[in-house]
């Protein structure tokens, strides 16, 4: 989806922890060096608190903020139920040429082995 709208957020790369998980516990992958977590980028959280009430938890609201920053690296289900997340999103436009900065590079066995050879040279 972000995609067709050229844009992108950084994302974690464990396809088994999905949106939510990097979402409250970091994201890391690919581009973290460059745009930090996906945790950094969450402006919000919409949650179903013990009450049953829905509210919206926002990252620059300093009544808020042990609440948000809880949620932001809490286990799911501890402080509410997250209902719904605002993300803030990079659009490809400000990064020339990066394609969403996703990058993918095919090793033959001939090639890993020399590269690993390199990388252990000095061990």
């Amino acid at each position: 989806m972000l995609s067709a709208q050229h844009c992108f957020v950084p994302t974690g790369q464990c396809s088994d922890v999905h949106l939510g998980g990097h979402v409250q516990t970091g994201g890391y992958g690919q581009m973290t060096r460059s745009f930090g977590l996906l945790a950094d980028r969450v402006m919000a959280f919409y949650i179903l608190g013990a009450d049953g009430n829905q509210r919206v938890v926002k990252r620059d609201d300093p009544n808020d903020s042990d609440l948000f920053f809880g949620l932001l690296g809490g286990s799911p289900g501890n402080l509410g139920v997250i209902t719904h997340t605002d993300i803030q999103v990079y659009q490809d436009k400000g990064f020339a040429g990066s394609h969403a900065l996703w990058a993918l590079h095919a090793y033959t066995p001939a090639k890993l082995e020399k590269l690993l050879g390199i990388l252990t040279k000095n061990v």
